[in-house]
C-alpha cells in the first residue's frame, strides 16, 4: 500500500505542476524548479521529468554512499515515479484551467503540497533536495526544513534575475501554499481501511 500511496502522491503533485504552474510560467521548488527554468529557456524542448531524473542521479549515488542502502532504496522508487509522472501528465498543460498567475500559484501550491504530503505519509520521498537536506542533517546537524527553504530561496532569486521581479512572487506563493498544505496533509491521520492509504 505504501507504493500505491507514493504513486498517488506523485500523480497529484505532478498534475498540479502541469495544470497550474507550467502554463502560467510559475516555478516549483527544488530540482523540479530548476528543471522548469531550463524548460522555459528551451521553449519546452527539454521535458521537466526527464531533467529531474537526470539531476537526481548524482544525488542518488551520494545517498547510497553517505546515507546507506535502506535510504537509497526508499528514495529511489519515489524519485523515478515522480519523474515519470511529471512527463506522463505533461498533456495537462493544454487545459490551463486557471489563467490568473496568483490564483494558479495558490491552487498549484495547495495540490502540490497535498501530493507531497501523501508521499511523506507513506514514508516516501521524491528525491532532489530531500536527499541534500538529509545528508546535511546527518553530517552538520542542520534542520532539514531550513536547508530546503534556503535552496528554494536561491532558485527564486535566480528566477528573479532571469525572468524579472514579478515572476518569483506568485512562485513564492505556490511554494508557501505547498509547504503549508504538505505539512497539514502529512500530519493528518490516515485510516487503514480497504483501499485507503496506509502509513
Amino acid at each position: 500500500m505504501e507504493a500505491a500511496g507514493i504513486t498517488l502522491g506523485c500523480l497529484i503533485s505532478s498534475s498540479s505542476i502541469n495544470l497550474f504552474l507550467l502554463p502560467n510560467h510559475l516555478l516549483s521548488g527544488g530540482l523540479t524548479g530548476i528543471g522548469m527554468i531550463v524548460y522555459f529557456l528551451t521553449d519546452g524542448h527539454l521535458p521537466v521529468g526527464a531533467q529531474v531524473l537526470v539531476y537526481n542521479v548524482p544525488l542518488l549515488i551520494a545517498a547510497l554512499r553517505m546515507l546507506g542502502r535502506d535510504y537509497f532504496i526508499g528514495v529511489l522508487f519515489g524519485t523515478v515515479m515522480f519523474s515519470v509522472c511529471l512527463d506522463a501528465t505533461h498533456f495537462l498543460n493544454a487545459f490551463a484551467p486557471v489563467p490568473d498567475p496568483m490564483l494558479a500559484a495558490i491552487f498549484g501550491g495547495v495540490f502540490n503540497g497535498i501530493g507531497y504530503g501523501i508521499i511523506f505519509r507513506n514514508d516516501g520521498s521524491s528525491g532532489g533536495l530531500d536527499i541534500v537536506a538529509a545528508i546535511v542533517k546527518k553530517y552538520y546537524s542542520l534542520n532539514m526544513g531550513g536547508v530546503i527553504f534556503g535552496f528554494n530561496c536561491l532558485i527564486m532569486t535566480i528566477s528573479a534575475f532571469m525572468f524579472g521581479v514579478k515572476s518569483p512572487r506568485p512562485s513564492s506563493a505556490a511554494s508557501g501554499a505547498g509547504s503549508r498544505s504538505s505539512t497539514a496533509r502529512a500530519r493528518s491521520p490516515i485510516r487503514k481501511n480497504g483501499c485507503c492509504l496506509s502509513s
